[in-house]
């Protein structure tokens, strides 16, 4: 399985305090989001949910996992190229 690993080294927390910023940190020292990075992260969301409900337009849930005509055909309505072999 793929991990997911950052590209570089996330910020320190002591430069997330900035005004403008995603993060904030919170008196426990955790990271929190702040109003800007909670409202990016809904817009993310819907950004997210739009898109799934436009690439699966009339493909069933049940059938995107077991058939490969349904996944070729999300694959072409969210412009990718479905040529055998690659």
């Amino acid at each position: 399985m793929a991990r997911w690993t950052w590209a570089r080294a996330p910020p320190p927390a002591s430069t997330c305090r900035s005004s403008g910023s995603l993060l904030a940190e919170g008196g426990d020292g955790r990271l929190r989001l702040t109003d800007e990075g909670r409202d990016l992260h809904a817009r993310a969301a819907e950004t997210q949910r739009a898109n799934r409900t436009r690439v699966h337009d009339g493909v069933g849930d049940e059938e995107c996992p077991t058939t490969p005509k349904a996944l070729r055909r999300v694959i072409r309505v969210a412009g990718g190229d479905v040529r055998r072999g690659t």
